[in-house]
């Protein structure tokens, strides 16, 4: 099960950002030894944050979600470039073994439940000597935003919500544990600096709102006195709630391959 995002589309790049600049695109495509003309599968594309600046270096860009609206949207940012849609789940992809120069990721293993099977799929479609780029994205756990986001988790889950947000991997250490299993290793990074700039009360409001999708699916009797109990956390924790934070505090672009292999150039 993954979270279906057609309701957030149109509101989704005012938090996450539209794309990524032109030199983070370059220095991540340049550390994966891609070049224009390369084929990049992109997995939970949703707007094309990470894709579309891939794209505009040169790269044939496959952008996959489960979100119909996502990519709608993502079509109308896309005019002119070189990147097709295809509305998929990054645990079924459709696509022959060993087909894509590189394929990539951008804060979305944490919503996917079956996140190890996406890498699977990740690894069957991949050239021998691809590279596989992820951006993590979702904040350590010192992050204040995590904190809140983790109280509030821990108090849905004792309440007895079965669907509980971010229902895929934990961290971004899971996640190189699973790469590791599938032979592969980190040849490098490219940070990327602090993401959006918030307060923690402008955070909780947004959570309040059902901007966030934390509390999609969670009924009102249930959610209402959860949230009262994450303000009261947050202020005993952090004190000043109009204080700036970012979401997350730092972030980086990391660049995987199996290891001892190098894409073969014909």
């Amino acid at each position: 099960m993954s979270i279906n995002y057609d309701r957030n589309a149109r509101i989704y790049d005012a938090r996450h950002g539209g794309e990524i600049a032109p030199h983070i695109a370059q220095s991540v495509i340049a550390l994966s030894e891609l070049k224009p003309g390369d084929g990049l599968l992109d997995l939970a594309s949703g707007t094309g944050r990470g894709c579309l600046g891939f794209a505009r270096q040169g790269l044939l860009v496959t952008a996959t979600d489960i979100s119909a609206e996502m990519l709608r949207e993502l079509m109308r940012k896309s005019a002119g470039l070189s990147l097709q849609t295809q509305l998929m789940s990054a645990a079924e992809l459709g696509f022959k073994d060993a087909s894509f120069d590189a394929v990539s990721v951008s804060r979305a293993l944490y919503l996917i439940s079956d996140w190890r099977e996406s890498l699977a799929q990740m690894s069957r479609v991949l050239k021998p000597g691809g590279a596989f780029i992820h951006e993590w994205g979702s904040g350590s756990e010192s992050d204040v935003y995590s904190q809140i986001r983790a109280h509030l988790r821990g108090l849905l889950l004792a309440a007895g919500v079965e669907q509980i947000f971010h229902p895929g991997a934990g961290t971004e250490g899971e996640v190189e544990r699973e790469l590791s299993a599938l032979g592969f290793a980190s040849v490098g990074a490219v940070e990327t600096g602090p993401g959006m700039s918030i307060t923690p009360r402008k955070f909780i409001e947004k959570i309040t709102a059902r901007e966030c999708s934390y509390l999609w699916d969670v009924s009102r009797d249930i959610a209402e006195p959860a949230m009262e109990k994450v303000w009261t956390f947050a202020r005993q924790e952090f004190g000043d709630m109009d204080r700036e934070i970012f979401m997350p505090e730092n972030s980086f672009w990391r660049v995987y391959r199996r290891a001892g292999e190098r894409l073969a150039r014909l």
